[in-house]
């Protein structure tokens, strides 16, 4: 289970971004180019290097955390995984600065429908379905406060060996489900905001869609945490559960690349953004766009206009609440 827990998010990760390389029509590699683009020789050239480049780089880490675990070195292990994302991002950027030469200027247009937005009603309903369960789970603490341990883990290594203590105080008990509220909200205001982003209504159902799984999965995730100390499950649990909340998370993923190829098949070419405010083909800086979110060209769905305020102060509360649940932890 512990080799699975570790080879299983290298896998994940090196899956996606080989995946999602050529997700747009007319975009490759976070560059404008013609639709044919892909398909002709060069296009095939940057996009078989990239993913062989990317294969091998993916196998190393593998051998890597494979050599790590067998020595005992859980851990450090799991530490590599960051890196692997950093190097995959650059494996990315030069992919881009390959493709820029090929780019044309596209039609900056926008979109725009005046049918009412339907689709809100569902989002609502989705995050406020995945906030029962943390409710109930605050009001089940409540009722056995006293059968929780004075002390009880919180943390556990890729071994499944608890390495991180909490007491039995109001702030250790219900952090988790403070923590879950405030993301699934922050979800749920992302949902509703997407109503005024770029890109057609299939983009953006998609992008609720997306969000209403992954705030059912979070739900799931920090009511398992919260209910931890009065279930008594100890370290040989978490890696059971780890594995399989990645699990959920990859088929989400998963499922949201298939729908974005056949969006893309469907749909008309280029997102109306320029080239140039788009910084190694992921992050979006404009500020003569007054949109707030933009369609993804590294990925599904929308991501944010770095250049509004507004999206930093997003950021910042998304954020804020896991700061200080880390450093809470640390204090401990």
């Amino acid at each position: 289970m512990t080799y699975l827990l570790v080879l299983l998010p290298v896998f994940i990760v090196g899956i996606v971004f080989l995946a999602v390389a050529n997700l747009h029509a007319g975009i490759l590699f976070g560059a404008s180019v013609p639709v044919e683009f892909p398909s002709s020789h060069a296009g095939r050239r940057i996009l078989r290097e990239y993913r062989a480049r990317g294969v091998v780089m993916m196998a190393v880490f593998m051998l890597m955390d494979a050599i790590a675990l067998q020595r005992g070195h859980a851990d450090l292990a799991i530490f590599a995984l960051p890196a692997q994302v950093l190097l995959w991002a650059a494996l990315y950027s030069i992919a881009v600065r390959r493709t820029r030469p090929f780019a044309i200027q596209p039609p900056l247009v926008r979109t725009a429908s005046l049918d009412r937005d339907h689709s809100l009603k569902p989002m609502v309903l989705g995050c406020v379905a995945a906030l029962l369960p943390l409710l109930a789970a605050t009001l089940y603490l409540h009722l056995h406060w006293a059968s929780i341990p004075e002390i009880f883990p919180v943390h556990w290594g890729a071994d499944g060996q608890a390495n991180g203590w909490t007491q039995r105080t109001v702030t250790g008990v219900y952090m988790p489900i403070w923590i879950g509220v405030a993301v699934i909200g922050f979800v749920l205001v992302i949902g509703i905001s997407v109503r005024y982003a770029r890109g057609g209504e299939g983009l953006r159902r998609l992008t609720r869609t997306v969000l209403i799984l992954v705030s059912a999965l979070l739900s799931f995730t920090f009511t398992w945490v919260a209910l931890l100390p009065l279930l008594h499950r100890n370290g040989p649990t978490a890696p059971f559960a780890a594995v399989g909340v990645s699990l959920v998370g990859a088929g989400i993923v998963f499922w949201a690349i298939v729908q974005q190829i056949r969006l893309r098949n469907s749909g008309e070419p280029y997102d109306g953004t320029p080239d140039n405010c788009w910084y190694a083909g992921m992050f979006y800086y404009n500020p003569a766009d007054p949109s707030i979110f933009v369609p993804k060209r590294l990925g599904v769905g929308h991501t944010l206009n770095f250049a509004h305020p507004i999206s930093w102060m997003g950021l910042a509360v998304l954020l804020l609440p896991i700061g200080f649940l880390l450093l809470h932890r640390h204090a401990r």
